[in-house]
């Protein structure tokens, strides 16, 4: 008992004379903003934290906005917890709060002590937490990848981290960048309760400088106007994207024959990128919506007309999670991503109940259609995309088939079956999902 109390003092100690140390640059007192940059760098992502990091440190912080960052890379005991100062000065303070060398990202721990060890020694008004994370899974798995364990938290876990992070939602996180593909009503609604605006991605985001920038040009722009609100700030990422096409998978011989034939099918996967805010307290609005059209299409369940109107839209419809194959082994995947064997469970929720509208007979589906629509648009607070791309912000869970409901991204078991998720308890989506797939009990 008393080597507990003497490490509390310690802490106590140290927390203060850093605290103290602050003092002396002007950078005391209760900041507008802290940004906490939490840096999954154990992958193939360790060369991107290295020009994220020298792109922090030429921004800098202010008196009114902080830059915090913990970063492991792939090395052994390279694991830092840092702080960019005033003049861009990178400041490690493992040894001033007891931060360990090594950690495992993966561990939902990790990523708490982390906040709140930043929280409690630079206090601020607003808080935003930037999530720089491989391996973008939607709903199935929060993204915290560490290469040395290969484990992330499930969406309930990580929302279980957010909700004693933000004293079960009393004070809330007010911006959350996630990694890539978690674009999705089920995403937005699990953290609604202890997050204001989710800054994210439906589809994949490419490698490189590309990938690096979203994460730190809006920033730069906060640090040089740091009254803006949550909703301004969430907005300017998104405002800065500049969409594009790419793939992950170089052209060979092969792919280069089949996408000169009439058949999209058989063409290498290429992927447009997105980026998008999500206002999470009009979320509510949204799924109920989603309820009010999933119970009257389980109403007509046995109804052809309007079975086939929902055919024809998820055949028609924008797909995302490509980059990753439905069947084949990643390393076969690799040389053949065609678009045959992709994954292709997520869905742009917009997109399919337009086009479910028109083609559905029912005029009470048609007006459950663009009551979903509306509330989408209202959550959606801005939205890039590539001109012409049916892209409007949130994508949602329909598998392209029976075999494929609740497989794994990655293969194997898959850690957070759909019906644990908060999303699926509470409303009818996934009985009609069931229901249409003809999944029984």
């Amino acid at each position: 008992m008393q080597t507990i109390r003497a490490l509390c003092i310690l802490s106590l100690l140290l927390s203060t004379s850093f605290a103290i140390s602050l003092h002396t640059d002007g950078e005391s007192g209760m900041a507008k903003w802290i940004i906490m940059y939490y840096l999954c760098g154990d992958s193939h992502l360790a060369n991107e934290t290295g020009l994220l990091l020298e792109n922090l440190s030429r921004i800098g912080s202010s008196r009114y906005v902080r830059i915090v960052v913990m970063l492991d890379n792939r090395e052994k005991h390279d694991t830092k917890l840092c702080y960019i100062d005033t003049d861009g000065e990178i400041r490690i303070l493992n040894d001033l709060v007891g931060w360990p060398d090594e950690v495992d990202t993966g561990d939902v721990n990790t990523l708490l002590m982390f906040c709140r060890n930043s929280m409690r020694l630079f206090p601020a008004e607003r808080t935003a937490l930037i999530v720089f994370s491989a391996g973008g899974a939607g709903w199935q798995l929060f993204s915290l990848y560490d290469e040395k364990t290969g484990h992330s938290p499930t969406l309930p876990q990580f929302a279980d981290a957010m909700r004693q992070l933000t004293d079960d939602g009393k004070r809330k996180i007010d911006v959350l960048y996630t990694p890539c593909i978690t674009g999705m009503v089920e995403v937005a609604y699990e953290l609604s309760p202890y997050v204001r605006y989710l800054v994210t991605t439906e589809e994949h985001t490419p490698d490189g400088p590309k990938h690096v920038e979203r994460f730190y040009r809006a920033v730069e722009i906060l640090k040089n106007n740091p009254n803006m609100s949550a909703e301004d700030f969430s907005k300017l990422a998104p405002l800065l994207h500049r969409p594009c096409r790419f793939s992950f998978y170089r052209e060979n011989i092969v792919t280069r024959i089949l996408d000169l034939l009439p058949c999209p099918s058989l063409h290498r996967v290429t992927m447009l990128s997105t980026y998008s805010a999500i206002n999470l307290s009009r979320v509510r609005d949204l799924v109920e919506s989603i309820d009010d059209l999933s119970s009257w299409l389980l109403l007509h369940r046995y109804d052809k007309e309007t079975m086939r109107a929902v055919k024809l839209a998820r055949k028609a419809v924008r797909e995302y999670g490509k980059a990753y194959p439905k069947r084949l082994p990643y390393i076969i995947y690799r040389f053949i991503p065609l678009d045959i064997f992709a994954f292709d469970c997520y869905i742009d929720l917009y997109n399919f109940v337009d086009l479910l509208e028109r083609n559905a007979k029912n005029g009470f589906i048609k007006s459950l259609c663009e009551k979903v629509k509306i509330n989408l648009n209202e959550s959606v607070i801005l939205n890039s995309c590539m001109p012409g791309d049916p892209s409007y912000g949130l994508s949602i869970y329909f598998p392209s088939s029976r075999s494929m409901y609740n497989h794994y991204i990655f293969g194997g078991k898959i850690p957070c079956k759909y019906e644990e998720i908060r999303f699926s308890r509470e409303f009818k989506w996934d009985d009609f999902l069931r229901s249409y797939l003809g999944i029984e009990e």
